[in-house]
């Protein structure tokens, strides 16, 4: 039996510290994450994707209790299993897990029955994605994907880290793919990190452009995926495209050709834009290049961008189009820093993806929060933000007859919007 700690402050004596508030909780908000949860029906949605084996003879927890548990863990901002030693003793968790939570070893055995259950794991892959498609079937117009790729760093020995020359560091190099509106995350795929960008992209482009042919797509990528298997992907399975394009020799020729013709082009400093028919060696036919080019004063140089698309609106509207997928980089970042999909533990490269798609399944369930429940001007915000306004709330919970009362304090700060959001979730009909 633990030994309860008291002592009083040196500033006052009549104030004494003490942790013997068993019943007292800093994770009030916690309830209205998985009333949402309830909502948009994680468990049957857990049980359509997810196919587990589980050669247990009574276990005491189901692997899709372990598993809802492991996403709310990195929502409330725990990214290892040792948490659970300490979670499992909070109340507001045992109330919302009906009273039951698992030990460390638990959860880390839990993952480490993905180094054989591989449809398991491909089944974390098709939840991310039904939970994007949650608003994104809803949605008119085109959809935005932005495919982009990162770093994870690795430490140690583990399966498939490798050196990657472009961030000079050791680690994987996954793929990741957003809607580019919304900033859901449709899938993230890891791979060693000695893969080049493009390296069997349009491969895994058609599997999953296979899931939106009867929506209109647009692709945008950087130049990492300036390649004709990306290209010929997109245009096989009907999707528009803008990707930056490489310079390279030829082009280094033909643009002072364009911009030389151009004689408003000396006039000013601002972009200018010109299309061409491009084809490099081996293109099966030419495809539409935009060139961006900009007169610089001070060093009288022209710097030069290169877009490729498919897309035959104005060449400005589409590089302004391109532009703003540069709040991926925010995506990728909330993934990372918010969710700790980067923060891979395990030497088995099978177990670190099990992490990765817990982080980011963690991801779209608030990322999807956000867009169905939250008032529009906090649909903004980063998860740090809502850990703090809405979910790192004082709360003491007690026992009645019939009922389970949790108290929440009225002095945390997002008191009023908190109610808000409950009843906007209660409200829901996916």
């Amino acid at each position: 039996m633990s030994r309860v700690q008291s002592l009083p402050a040196d500033f006052n004596h009549n104030l004494v510290m003490t942790d013997n508030g068993s019943r007292v909780s800093s994770f009030g908000g916690l309830v209205m994450v998985r009333e949402f949860m309830d909502k948009i029906q994680w468990a049957c949605r857990i049980a359509e994707c997810v196919p587990f084996e589980d050669w247990r003879v009574r276990p005491t927890h189901a692997y899709k209790d372990l598993l809802s548990l492991g996403t709310l863990q990195r929502v409330a901002g725990f990214a290892t299993d040792t948490s659970m030693n300490i979670l499992r003793q909070d109340p507001i968790w045992l109330k919302v897990w009906d009273g039951r939570l698992p030990a460390q070893a638990t959860m880390t055995r839990f993952f480490q029955t993905f180094r054989q259950n591989l449809p398991a794991l491909a089944g974390l892959h098709r939840l991310a994605l039904q939970l994007a498609n949650i608003k994104l079937k809803h949605m008119r117009g085109n959809l935005v994907l932005d495919m982009d790729s990162t770093h994870f760093d690795t430490f140690g020995h583990q399966e498939g880290a490798a050196f990657n020359g472009h961030y000079l560091a050791v680690g994987y190099h996954p793929w990741v793919v957003c809607e580019g509106r919304t900033g859901l995350l449709l899938d993230i795929q890891l791979r060693s990190g000695e893969v080049f960008t493009s390296v069997n992209a349009g491969n895994y482009l058609d599997d999953l452009l296979a899931h939106y042919r009867d929506r209109s797509v647009i692709l945008r990528g950087d130049s990492g995926f300036a390649t004709p298997e990306v290209y010929e992907a997109a245009e096989r399975n009907g999707v528009n495209y803008v990707i930056k394009f490489r310079d390279n020799d030829l082009l280094k020729g033909l643009s002072p050709n364009i911009v030389n013709h151009d004689p408003a082009f000396w006039d000013d400093e601002r972009e200018h834009y010109y299309v061409t028919q491009y084809r490099a060696t081996g293109w099966s036919r030419p495809r539409r290049l935009i060139i961006v080019a900009q007169k610089k004063v001070e060093n009288l140089d022209i710097t030069y961008q290169y877009f490729l698309t498919s897309l035959q609106s104005p060449a400005e509207t589409i590089v302004q189009f391109y532009r703003k997928r540069g709040q991926m980089e925010n995506y990728i970042k909330e993934t990372k820093s918010g969710f700790f999909a980067d923060q891979l533990s395990s030497a088995n490269f099978f177990v670190n993806e099990a992490r990765m798609m817990v982080a980011c399944l963690a991801y779209n369930l608030m990322q999807l929060m956000r867009l169905l429940v939250f008032p529009p001007r906090q649909r903004l915000w980063q998860i740090d933000t809502i850990r703090t306004h809405l979910l790192y709330i004082a709360a003491s919970v007690a026992d009645h007859a019939r009922q389970t009362w949790i108290n929440l304090t009225r002095g945390h700060p997002g008191q009023p919007l908190f109610w808000t959001i409950v009843k906007n979730v209660q409200a829901l009909r996916v």
